[in-house]
């Protein structure tokens, strides 16, 4: 009888902080890790996302390298992990409290590819998803409306919002897109995939 009551699996806490614009995220990412333990690592879909949160740091003087795997010593401050490939097997993320993505990928099941991954190690890191109203996924679905109330409550540009209302919107954008999305082609940045694969 106890059998049939097995251990519940851990799952990721994971958090979406939306600001007015996608630049307002990644500066506020930015003064986010400032402060914080070395190393950071950095999950992202597109290049695109990469290379602006890179020019970022430059300006910031940090340090940051591409991986696949988890360094054995810290040679950067900042690690960036592309999601779609990142295999949980090479990572253990021990010491790590919290980790960070900069982008909501459009497919549902690539999305919750990166959770699920991160629910296998042993003590699970956070995930914090970055990103801006002006992302496409939430252009088409009801970014405009969300800015419009961000505006109306004095959301200034340096703030971030984070709700499970917008969570959840995210979500069931990303099921809407999946059930249309037959063959998918790969893209270097999010609006270059809509382009591409998505069309209403």
């Amino acid at each position: 009888m106890f059998g049939l009551f097995g251990k519940k699996k851990k799952q990721v806490k994971t958090i979406s902080r939306i600001g007015l614009t996608r630049q307002d995220g990644f500066l506020h990412l930015l003064k986010e890790i400032s402060p914080a333990k070395k190393p950071i690592f950095v999950f992202y879909y597109f290049e695109e996302s990469k290379d602006f949160l890179k020019g970022l740091l430059t300006t910031e003087y940090f340090s940051f390298k591409d991986t696949s795997s988890e360094p054995s010593q810290s040679d950067s401050d900042v690690y960036f992990i592309n999601a779609r490939t990142f295999n949980p097997l090479s990572f253990k993320f021990n010491n790590v409290k919290t980790v960070y993505c900069l982008d909501h990928y459009p497919l549902y099941s690539v999305f919750t590819n990166l959770a699920s991954g991160l629910s296998q190690m042993e003590s699970l890191p956070e995930l914090i998803i970055y990103g801006g109203i002006d992302e496409p996924i939430l252009n088409l679905f009801g970014g405009e409306k969300i800015g419009q109330l961000m505006k109306t409550l004095g959301i200034r540009d340096s703030e971030m919002v984070e709700h499970e209302i917008i969570s959840t919107s995210i979500g069931n954008a990303q099921k809407k897109i999946e059930k249309k999305v037959l063959a998918e082609s790969k893209a270097n940045s999010a609006v270059e995939w809509f382009k591409l694969n998505y069309s209403n």
